[in-house]
């Protein structure tokens, strides 16, 4: 699992999940000049441990598709959409460890020069984090759909490959069951998608009794190829 505290990217965001942010900027390989920049600060809305990413493309869609690029899930059916990614095997400086697959507006088509929020907390460590998984464009009004007690949390596959560049940050069920009184005692509804590769589909929301219990089947069956996007 890859470990962001190895690689000293950022000072921690919250002492509680120890969670670090990745570099705000990132150069291009080929020349001196920045093809994007990543500017991550705090959201401060309704007092919750959400960050926002900014993310700056060039004018050149292929050019800024080729270094990243997001799979966005209509998450709520309005213009909110969830973000997934996952870190490349590839060198750290390289332009594309970070891979995001197909930033699409499912409705509306790419998006190009936008200016876009997106919501969440990135980065890779074995605790899990909140997230709140909505695209905020400009400076349309922010919309928090989760109630107290029904925040999305991550888990990090730092095994990820280029043959599963449709997942989002996922947690196979050996995973999930490790953490298991950590969900039972802080989580009250989880985002599962079962289908990596229908993952576009709205999430179904399962209890954390249900997920573990799910959980633990897969594992008795020895299913190494199922894993639980949640």
């Amino acid at each position: 699992m890859f470990d962001w505290l190895s690689y000293k990217w950022s000072v921690p965001v919250n002492s509680f999940y120890k969670e670090y942010l990745i570099s705000p900027q990132f150069s291009s390989s080929k020349n001196d000049e920045a093809k994007f920049r990543l500017k991550i600060c705090p959201s401060g809305s309704k007092k919750r441990d959400y960050f926002s990413l900014f993310v700056i493309c060039d004018s050149k869609e292929t050019s800024f598709k080729a270094k990243i690029s997001a799979t966005l899930l209509n998450i709520n059916q309005r213009n909110h959409y969830g973000l997934g990614w996952f870190l490349s095997n590839d060198s750290l400086m390289e332009t594309n460890f970070i891979k995001i697959d197909d930033l699409m507006d499912r409705e509306q088509g790419f998006i190009k020069n936008e200016f876009i929020e997106i919501w969440c907390v990135i980065g890779f460590t074995p605790e899990p984090r909140p997230r709140l998984v909505y695209v905020q464009h400009e400076d349309e009004e922010i919309s928090m759909d989760c109630e107290d007690y029904e925040c999305y949390f991550e888990y990090g596959d730092g095994n990820l490959d280029g043959c599963e560049r449709e997942a989002l940050i996922v947690a196979d069920a050996l995973q999930m069951v490790d953490l298991k009184e950590f969900c039972e005692t802080r989580l009250a509804k989880m985002v599962v998608y079962g289908n990596l590769k229908k993952f576009t589909n709205l999430a179904v929301k399962y209890n954390a009794a249900l997920i573990l219990e799910k959980c633990l089947i897969l594992r008795n069956r020895l299913d190494s190829k199922c894993h639980f996007v949640i």
